[in-house]
């Protein structure tokens, strides 16, 4: 997958903070304690203390922004990601300063987790750093970085000084890409078994010649005047037609008030989608997408791993329409397929009647997309080209 265009390095657009540490707040009561038990006894010694105590936490402050200070950062990661796919994230840590260093630099997502960024033991004056982590997201769409927040314990841990740099970055989660199992029968909820007619109707043949008959041959097609002229019995040489063309019609509209499981229908239509343009693409077909985003999507029929990208972040976008475009989705439809298309219609609930007598129908409200896709864990798609 192609990279993410980095940002320019970012200032902080954000107030630095200082906290103070749990190990700060204690050596804190620990010199207010002396501070106080100096003035009762008056002894000096007690007031050094108290005071040298108290000199760690103005030094450290002043270490600690001069350590944030003058650093800038940018982020690189794909510009796109499939849904469960862990991805790469790089943090690049720049310190502009030209006499000091920073010293013990953390860096994670804003409102991401604990776990999410990585250390920088040392940025040298001029220097720059990179941490890498990786991650990944449960569902499709569009996903931001906000923003990098950097702390510092440096140099004594008693006070915890952090900035914001504002970095933001975008990535498109594409929808899971599971295998597909084109040979499997649809199994919807009620348990009952629908044949599906092959993907090449039988009576779609075209006639290649003749042949001399085989074993498990088809006795209704022996040609019985070249078997006479040869003295052997002959048989039509029937080939099936090619459908070199495949085209996904995905019924997407959810229409306001519509319960919550529709939605749900719908996220596993646009897996059932994706994984069957990624089938078309590996087998090598021509292939497009019907749908809406909530607009009417008009794509070309064509092949290749950029035009498959182009449908996956169409589907990786989509917001279903809020009313029912169903009539459109099937106008569109009868423009571009023909005969001799491989077609799939995924509907959210019923099979319109102007859907083609040799289409493939999948009612995803009633479960008939299950069986379809191979066992869960993971995509299967190509990288970016």
């Amino acid at each position: 997958m192609g990279n993410a265009t980095p940002r320019r390095p970012s200032r902080s657009r954000s107030r630095s903070r200082t906290h103070f540490s749990r190990e700060g707040v204690t050596v804190l009561a620990l010199a207010v304690l002396l501070g106080a038990a100096a003035i009762n006894s008056g002894t000096n010694l007690i007031y050094l203390l108290s005071a040298t105590l108290l000199g760690l936490f103005i030094v450290g402050w002043g270490i600690g922004i001069v350590t944030l200070s003058g650093l800038r950062a940018a982020r690189r990661h794909p510009s796109s990601v499939f849904a469960k796919e862990r991805m790469s994230v790089e943090i690049i840590l720049e310190n502009r300063k030209r006499t000091f260093g920073a010293c013990a630099v953390r860096a994670r997502e804003v409102g991401g987790d604990s776990d999410v960024g990585g250390w920088a033991p040392r940025i040298a004056p001029r220097g720059s750093h990179r941490i890498t982590y990786r991650t990944s997201f449960p569902s499709r769409g569009r996903r931001e970085f906000d923003g990098l927040e950097v702390t510092t314990l440096f140099p004594f841990g008693l006070l915890k000084r952090r900035r914001v740099l504002a970095v933001k970055t975008e990535v498109i989660v594409l929808p899971e890409v599971r295998p597909f199992l084109r040979e499997r029968n649809l199994a919807p909820t009620g348990g009952k078994i629908l044949q599906r007619q092959s993907w090449v109707p039988s009576d779609e043949e075209e006639f290649h010649g003749v042949r001399e008959y085989r074993e498990g041959d088809n006795p209704r097609r022996i040609h019985w005047k070249s078997s006479a002229r040869t003295g052997n019995l002959m048989v039509k040489d029937l080939r099936q037609r090619k459908r070199d063309r495949v085209i996904v019609i995905l019924d997407s509209a959810v229409p306001e008030g519509s319960p919550d499981t529709l939605r749900q229908d719908l996220e596993r239509g646009v897996v059932l989608a994706a994984s069957i343009l990624h089938d078309a693409y590996r087998r090598g077909r021509a292939f497009t997408l019907i749908t809406h985003v909530p607009d009417l999507a008009d794509f070309p029929v064509e092949r290749g791993r950029a035009h498959l990208y182009r449908l996956l972040e169409c589907l990786a976008c989509l917001e279903p329409p809020k009313e029912n475009r169903r009539a459109a989705v099937l106008r569109q439809a009868r423009l571009q397929v023909t005969e001799m298309d491989e077609v799939w219609f995924l509907s959210l609930g019923g099979i319109p009647s102007g859907a083609g007598g040799r289409w493939d129908t999948v009612d995803l409200a009633r479960g008939e997309d299950r069986g379809l896709l191979g066992k869960e864990g993971g995509s299967v798609g190509p990288a970016r080209p």
